[in-house]
């Protein structure tokens, strides 16, 4: 009787221990499982982050003026993406290039390193 009280128990255990991950499978993947940040000279920032398919490209500054956000769905291949924004419609396509945990990102001719946060 003691036994057949111990498989509902193990059933739970066997299906926790089994839970849904995420699969990093490609360069994309890796990029999409963490949040990118780095710090600029004049105080400001730059942050990288993903929801699902939604990425959220973000430079936040003391000057308001200084400050962007663009968020919306984001489409990745294995070396660039692209960002629509969902506020002004627009899209803006970045490259990037993965090495350990910096994620060096390219837009217009400039490029910008971020580090991965956990």
């Amino acid at each position: 009787m003691k036994k057949l009280r111990l498989i509902p128990v193990m059933l739970v255990l066997a299906a926790l221990f089994s839970s849904c991950t995420t699969v990093i499978t490609n360069t994309a993947d890796e990029i999409r499982s963490g949040r990118w940040e780095a710090k600029l000279s004049g105080g400001s920032s730059v942050s990288l982050s993903f929801s699902g398919d939604d990425g959220v490209f973000e430079i936040s500054s003391d000057d308001e003026y200084a400050c962007l956000k663009i968020s919306g769905l984001c489409v990745m291949d294995t070396d660039g993406m692209i960002l629509c924004d969902s506020a002004d419609s627009e899209i803006y396509k970045f490259g990037y290039k993965l090495k350990n945990n910096r994620l060096r990102l390219t837009y217009d001719g400039s490029s910008i390193t971020l580090t991965r946060k956990n």
